[in-house]
């Protein structure tokens, strides 16, 4: 993606301890009952900005100042049991053998999806960077940062449902000098705190680290064998693991380039308990160490929430930048499941102007008027895996649900082989199904050994309800109530064209349900450019709106919208309307619009006058309207 360059935003804190004033206490943690070493715990005091981690080998020093004497220090590792120990035990002796027990986490149940070769996955988080971001401290350690994870956009728009896996996490590095650094993500809750949503535990029971040497690009983490089940927003955080001789490595650096440009060092303060800290603020296009991509573009900042800590249990401050990390979510994949992908068959019969083809990244613009001449009309994007099929466990029985994302229907074919074990015995079933989840069949472990069944599935969808037929005198309204065809009549011939002013409302010509918008690069069906409104009629034709500039408020995808309702302006001059019919397996047709002029005077477009009113029957309107939209139309219009 383009980047621009900014300012390379650092907190390097040089923090040496005061050996009369503070106490050092070094030691190793270890685990029980197996007694062997365990890399990268958290160690510190809750909320105070003392804490560091344990090196490779378990061993760890710190520094704590006499003031928090009767503290304790907490000892944290992913998978283990949490121990505080009072610090007055350290003044005893001062070099202790920490010991944690390790917890048996149990997975949860999971639903999984028959594996076919494309899951659909969501991304969810913040990909924009334009600069970066480090947190780092001589002495202190457990540094990190957390963006919070949520299911909808700054337009409240749904981006994806509870509850997901979590399959996959990343996160930019967008400098590295060091020859190979790590980095742990952790999975925090989302919790409130005085109003705000802040982070909270860790959700993901073992410590999930990466040693990488890249010098910049995406980092990532396999989160799939953790199989993390995720019911509401929360946060994704990634902590910088620096060891003794990382931090010192990081502490020559900046030295060295604190003697070298001190143009460039500015020393800060932050008020800790009623008493100033200092540390120093780099300013300028350099780096040392590892840093993380960031944003502080308004748009960013304003859709998303960031915190950042400055060690391991100290307290987490709203962040100024926005951390580039983003997470994968979905549903569970069973990859021990076979499934064999079927090909559609792609032959056409000269009609079909053009085929909807699922699964494909290939895809043509339509609105050049040479294309459409020849007859080359293609979807211009296409939902990816809008139909997934997933299983459930309960005990000796497996159920099959389907989940339909998008806002056409599809026809599915479950086609079985190989079956052992399971019954009944199933072959072939054919399903229809609309958006939202439907529930598809449920087959039982026959036998005691309910792990050993086995079943090959092979899947089919075409998109459409094989009942639909085109209404094709169906009286649709004109989309503008003061219409004006093309400059002296004359007809494009490649769609209904119409002559719009910047004060003129374009309005729903039909009763259905809003597919697209413009301008909306989100994941859904498109068949215009990236300007078409799509409104999807109960027959299964698609009136595409093209050149509605300005949205009427509120209209979002999956708006029902009634004839007449306002879609918006358009200021480019004109609108142009194309009318397609999805036909059984995928095909997809041009279909002629009959429009509604006055009562027993439907025209297709070539015989509409030059310039007319609009004069709209209310018996029209109403046509297609439920008894509960006529009481409310009735009601909005008398």
């Amino acid at each position: 993606m383009p980047r621009r360059e900014i300012l390379f935003f650092i907190l390097i804190f040089f923090s040496l301890p005061v050996l009369n004033a503070q106490l050092l206490i070094e030691g190793r943690i270890l685990s029980l009952p197996e007694k062997k070493p365990i890399p990268y715990a958290n160690i510190g005091i809750l909320n105070a900005t003392v804490g560091t981690i344990s090196d490779f080998d378990g061993t760890f020093s710190m520094a704590i100042s006499r003031q928090y004497a009767r503290d304790s220090v907490i000892f944290s590792a992913l998978g283990y049991e949490k121990v505080k120990i009072p610090i007055r035990q350290f003044m005893e002796k001062n070099k202790l053998g920490i010991y944690l027990k390790e917890v048996a986490y149990k997975l949860a149940e999971v639903v999984v999806i028959a594996d076919r070769g494309k899951t659909k996955l969501t991304f969810a988080g913040n990909p924009q960077f334009e600069g970066s971001t480090l947190y780092a401290d001589t002495v202190n350690a457990g540094s990190a940062m957390a963006l919070l994870i949520h299911n909808k956009n700054r337009r409240d728009k749904i981006k994806f449902e509870y509850p997901v896996y979590l399959h996959e996490a990343e996160v930019m590095i967008q400098h590295n000098t060091f020859k190979d650094f790590k980095v742990r993500v952790r999975i925090l809750e989302a919790r409130k705190k005085d109003g705000k949503i802040v982070p909270g535990n860790d959700l993901l029971g073992e410590s999930v680290v990466m040693n990488s040497n890249i010098t910049d690009g995406w980092l990532s983490f396999d989160l799939s064998p953790y199989q993390l089940q995720m019911e509401e927003d929360f946060f994704l955080a990634f902590e910088w693991i620096l060891e003794r001789k990382d931090r010192a490595n990081l502490y020559n650096q900046y030295e060295t380039f604190k003697k070298e440009n001190p143009d460039k060092v500015a020393v800060n303060y932050s008020i800790v308990n009623g008493k100033k800290v200092l540390f120093d603020n780099f300013q300028g296009n350099f780096y040392f160490g590892t840093s993380f991509g960031m944003s502080v573009a308004a748009a960013i900042l304003k859709e998303n929430t960031c915190y950042y800590r400055l060690n391991s249990f100290g307290q987490w401050y709203p962040s100024p930048s926005i951390l580039a990390a983003r997470v994968r979510v979905g549903e569970w994949v069973d990859s021990n499941i076979k499934v064999i992908p079927e090909v559609a068959d792609e032959s056409l019969p000269n009609e079909v102007l053009s085929y909807y083809s699922l699964n494909t990244e290939e895809s043509a613009e339509i609105g050049n008027t040479e294309e459409i001449e020849s007859g080359q009309i293609f979807f211009s994007q296409r939902k990816s895996e809008p139909l997934e099929i997933y299983v459930s466990r309960d005990n000796n029985r497996l159920s099959f649900y389907a989940r339909n994302h998008g806002f056409y229907p599809y026809q599915l074919q479950l086609r079985f082989s190989n079956v052992r074990n399971l019954e009944p015995l199933v072959t072939v079933k054919d399903f229809l199904v609309y958006p939202g989840r439907k529930q598809l069949l449920n087959l039982d472990v026959v036998y005691s050994d309910v792990e050993n069944y086995h079943y090959d599935l092979s899947i089919k969808e075409e998109i459409g309800d094989p009942s639909w037929k085109a209404e094709t005198l169906f009286p649709y309204l004109t989309p503008v109530l003061q219409v004006r065809k093309t400059e002296n009549g004359k007809l494009k011939g490649t769609s209904d064209s119409f002559i719009v002013e910047n004060s003129d409302w374009i309005v729903a010509m039909r009763k259905g349900i809003v597919t697209c918008m413009p301008h909306d690069n989100g994941d859904m069906d498109r068949i215009g450019s990236d300007r078409s409104l799509e409104i999807l009629h109960a027959d299964g034709t698609v009136m595409v709106y093209e050149g509605v500039d300005s949205l009427s408020p509120g209209l979002q995808t999956g708006n029902t919208v009634l004839p007449g309702d306002r879609l918006g302006r358009s200021f480019s001059g004109s609108i142009e309307l194309f009318l397609f019919q999805i036909h059984q397996g995928g095909q997809l047709a041009r279909v002629p619009v009959t429009y509604y002029l006055s009562p027993g005077e439907i025209l297709p477009y070539s015989a509409l006058p030059r310039e007319f009113d609009g004069n709209f029957d209310d018996s029209i309107i109403c046509l297609e309207m439920s008894e509960a939209e006529k009481r409310k139309w009735i009601r909005k219009n008398n």
